[in-house]
């Protein structure tokens, strides 16, 4: 695999090995940890992986991984609270480390690209909720749904839109590590 596959690699399968360690690994920060670890061997060993078997290779290194991450935390003799592993930096959380990084023009690009992800109905709540800013009552009296169910349909689209946020910001990261 050249450099430059290692972007598209990441984009496209990125949501699937997260989705495949946390339903292995059922606690999200140890999830995205291993996902990090995958991807980080990817973007170090891309000559030795054939484009073609991309896919089958990066699931063979989640499960690596994840089995990596029980034996460290039985060896330690008891379980690791999320605080304790350690963290790649998140942008949310210290932006200004990342502003650095990205140009406006690659963050607005990254934003237009994860609505584009959108259903139509997850497009149409966003545009209602966060552009329009109507009130949960009347957008749910226009949905044809009550509050609770609005609620919930807010809920997984937040989840969504942070699942698509994470790929994004992933793939954003390795385009510019790449043109350096």
């Amino acid at each position: 695999m050249k450099h430059m596959d290692v972007y598209g690699v990441t984009c496209r399968y990125y949501s699937q090995i997260y989705a495949y360690c946390l339903s292995n690994m059922r606690n999200v920060e140890q999830a995205e940890d291993v996902v990090q670890e995958v991807f980080l061997t990817l973007q170090l060993k891309y000559e030795q992986v054939e484009l073609e078997q991309a896919r089958s290779w990066l699931y063979s290194t989640a499960r690596l991984k994840m089995f990596e991450a029980v034996r460290a935390r039985i060896r330690a003799g008891r379980h690791m609270p999320p605080e304790e592993i350690a963290q790649i930096a998140d942008p949310t959380q210290s932006p200004e480390l990342w502003e650095e990084t990205l140009t406006q023009e690659e963050i607005d690009e990254a934003k237009a690209r994860i609505l584009r992800e959108l259903t139509p109905q997850e497009q149409a709540l966003f545009t209602e909720i966060y552009v329009r800013k109507r009130r949960h009552k009347e957008v749910a009296k226009s949905f044809s749904v009550t509050e609770n169910a609005l609620n919930v349909r807010l809920f997984r689209l937040r989840a969504h839109i942070h699942m698509l946020a994470k790929t994004a910001l992933m793939c954003l990261i390795l385009m510019v590590v790449k043109w350096r």
